[in-house]
């Protein structure tokens, strides 16, 4: 009879059907919408739910009994003698069974990592993850970047926290304290920020939809991964943890690189301003007309030569915590980009991450958001936009000139270039007609 019973809560953990047998015993509720189901521990070296108790233990020699459960996963390790049912609302059970394929997920993506390792980063084994950042703007190749990292086996990538500023960046004195204080709660795996939680959680879901981690367990959890609580648990599975950046400014994210108990490295991405506003003139990108900082050349501008002021100061204050690099030297050698910055961010060249580069650096898919371009092809594909639009290309240079200087990048006479055609051309490659060397000689992947 003991062994019935093993077999029938067992059954109804895995396969998710009510037990009946169990129905016709409890005389408080008989909905057959709700599963009940006998928790041991199988994996004893897999941390149980962090869940606080909320029930009395049984005396010794008790029968097993029913207990109701507010709308949670409870865990307990009993005597071999004692057992309890728990009864589970379906949705609460679908994320429990969530929780442990995801484990398991995960546990597969780390195959050949020392366990020891594993345990002293991840925060389920009460270990510290390596946490890395990347600040950037709109439309300037860092989404592409924060996927070759997070390519690497076991890096949850948080993407553009702050999504429900829109087209505006962190300026104010106000809003910087907050939201230094809420990126830090993301490194704590803490997402219960009411910014984030509006919209029924739709900028939770935001933040992880470029994670190809976590992402594809989201179609099987009832919230759509909207779940404040439930994206801590999974986050807490991942010994490494990247955040994209975009509406930081980097002066304003310094205290996320001092503070010591994070232990962050930040890598500030820079492109050519004429790339950048071409990129974001793409039709579907009405959202960036919506406020000066995405909409004018001159805002963005203006904060390229802040940030190179910065970038100075941050490289004299953290030189091995603080990295710069032009998106254009990335696009036109990603392998060199990748096993370059990897070991800053202690990370390697694993072969998963030379499996994206060759996929996402040769293969152009029609994706305006998406990741996969012949990176040698679309970096400078900003000329062929601007030989229809010579007037915008001017004003730009003629805003941008000190920013353009500052960080290498070439004017570029396009009167003269169409005029002189294939000679012109046949004179220099593009790069040598718009790129020149960077500002510090750290910076060159060539």
């Amino acid at each position: 009879m003991k062994l019935l019973h093993k077999l029938v809560v067992v059954s109804t953990a895995l396969c998710g059907f009510p037990s009946l047998l169990y129905f016709k015993n409890d005389n408080i509720n008989r909905s057959r919408n709700e599963r009940y189901v006998w928790f041991k521990d199988f994996t004893p070296e897999l941390p149980p739910l962090s869940i606080q108790k909320t029930y009395d233990t049984p005396k010794e020699n008790s029968h097993s009994h029913f207990q109701k459960l507010p709308n949670q996963v409870e865990y307990q390790v009993l005597s071999t003698t004692n057992k309890t049912l728990y009864r589970i609302d379906p949705s609460v059970l679908a994320k429990a069974r969530v929780i442990y394929n995801f484990r398991q997920s995960i546990r597969t993506d780390l195959k050949g990592f020392d366990i020891d390792w594993q345990k002293s980063h991840i925060p389920e084994f009460g270990g510290k993850p390596i946490r890395n950042i990347i600040i950037s703007t709109w439309r300037s190749g860092s989404t592409f970047f924060a996927e070759l990292v997070s390519s690497h086996p076991g890096t949850l990538l948080i993407f553009e926290p702050f999504m429900h500023l829109e087209s505006e960046r962190i300026r104010t004195r106000g809003e910087i304290p907050n939201a230094i204080k809420m990126s830090k709660s993301i490194f704590d795996c803490q997402f219960n920020y009411t910014e984030w939680t509006r919209n029924s959680g739709d900028f939770i879901f935001g933040m992880i939809s470029r994670s190809d981690k976590m992402k594809p367990f989201c179609a099987n959890v009832p919230d759509g991964c909207r779940d404040p609580r439930f994206i801590s648990k999974l986050c807490k599975a991942f010994p490494i943890q990247l955040i994209k950046f975009v509406r930081f400014r980097l002066k304003d994210a310094e205290e996320l690189l001092s503070d010591e108990k994070y232990d962050t490295r930040l890598a500030y991405l820079v492109r050519d301003p004429r790339g950048t506003m071409k990129s974001r003139n793409n039709g579907s990108n009405y959202w960036c007309d919506h406020h000066p900082d995405c909409s004018d050349e001159r805002r963005l501008c203006a904060d390229l030569v802040d940030e190179f002021a910065d970038a100075k100061i941050l490289r004299e204050k953290y030189p091995t915590r603080f990295k710069v690099l032009r998106y254009e030297d990335v696009s036109l050698n990603v392998e060199l980009a990748a096993k370059t910055m990897l070991p800053f961010f202690r990370l390697s060249y694993h072969s998963k991450v030379k499996h994206f580069v060759t996929l996402h650096s040769r293969i152009t898919r029609k994706d305006e958001f998406g990741t996969y371009r012949n990176s040698k092809k679309t970096v400078f594909s900003w000329l062929n936009y601007f030989l229809n639009d010579v007037t915008r290309l001017d004003r730009i240079q003629n805003y941008c000139k000190e920013a353009m200087d500052l960080w290498g990048y070439k004017p570029l006479d396009i009167n003269q270039f169409k005029a002189e055609g294939e000679n012109y051309q046949g004179n220099y490659t593009l790069k040598e007609l718009v790129l020149d060397r960077p500002p510090w000689e750290d910076m060159n992947l060539s």
